[in-house]
């Protein structure tokens, strides 16, 4: 039990660098299992308040029971701060997505790049300064775009995820390294685990804190409800994000009031 607890605690404390797997389907990789040779790729820039990191993924063209299985290939970390911190040299932002985007073009087979899904995604870095200063969040937003189409990706777009959001795919996450979701069977087949209990995730990252879990009643404030279905099983979530309280920020309103 106590092996369990310090598992978990260090499955939450990751949700801050893998909360934006979910932009590709739903999940990071548990096992090593045989993929196809229809398989696919997908690139996922998390861009967070304090860093950016490249993850390349691969997964089978079929789903299990309507949801994919998602590898996990390779990471990269971007170098210098999140992209939020760019705000006065939007330019160097999107330079500084460069050498991942030439390491996932020599991971990823070259006859599948153009179909390759890329997605950035930022969190509450780039919303607190979306907040503050409109016109540079956008700026940034649109050197970092300019960078990633110079490669030859289907690149998806670059977006602000909610804090919903982010609270929801680092429920995701964690629920999936701890195979509550789904598992890979002695019978080499995925299954939803009988008699087991989605656990809930705290998320501490620098700009914001998100709390989700599956109540055992009624939500009563619908903005803070989520619907989930994941591999045939339908999951209804609480998910609340509280910006300007992740361990950074905090840290900075700590030090203003000494």
């Amino acid at each position: 039990m106590e092996q369990k607890a310090r598992s978990v605690a260090f499955l939450l404390a990751a949700t801050c660098v893998f909360s934006i797997i979910a932009l590709i389907l739903t999940v990071v990789n548990v096992k090593d299992v045989f993929l196809p040779s229809s398989t696919k790729y997908g690139l996922v820039f998390d861009a967070g308040s304090t860093h950016t990191a490249l993850y390349i993924y691969q997964w089978p063209a079929n789903k299990e029971n309507g949801t994919g299985i998602v590898s996990q290939v390779e990471a990269c970390a971007v170098s210098g701060p999140g992209i939020s911190s760019y705000a006065d040299s939007p330019a160097l932002a999107g330079a500084s997505l460069k050498p991942c985007l030439d390491k996932a073009m020599m991971m990823v087979p070259a006859k599948l790049h153009q179909e390759t899904p890329t997605y950035l995604g930022a969190t509450a870095g780039m919303r607190l300064l979306r907040e503050q200063n409109s016109t540079k969040a956008e700026r940034v937003f649109a050197e970092v775009t300019k960078t990633i189409r110079q490669y030859p990706v289907d690149f998806r777009g670059a977006q602000i995820l909610t804090g919903n959001e982010e609270g929801t795919f680092g429920w995701i996450t964690v629920n999936y390294l701890l195979e509550t979701l789904v598992k890979f069977s002695f019978a080499e087949k995925w299954e939803h685990p009988q008699g087991t209990e989605v656990l809930g995730a705290l998320d501490l990252g620098g700009a914001s804190t998100q709390i989700t879990f599956q109540p055992g009643g009624t939500i009563e404030d619908q903005n803070t409800s989520i619907l989930l279905r994941l591999y045939s099983t339908n999951y209804s979530l609480y998910t609340h994000s509280y910006l300007c309280y992740g361990q950074t920020q905090a840290l900075k309103m700590l030090l203003a009031a000494l």
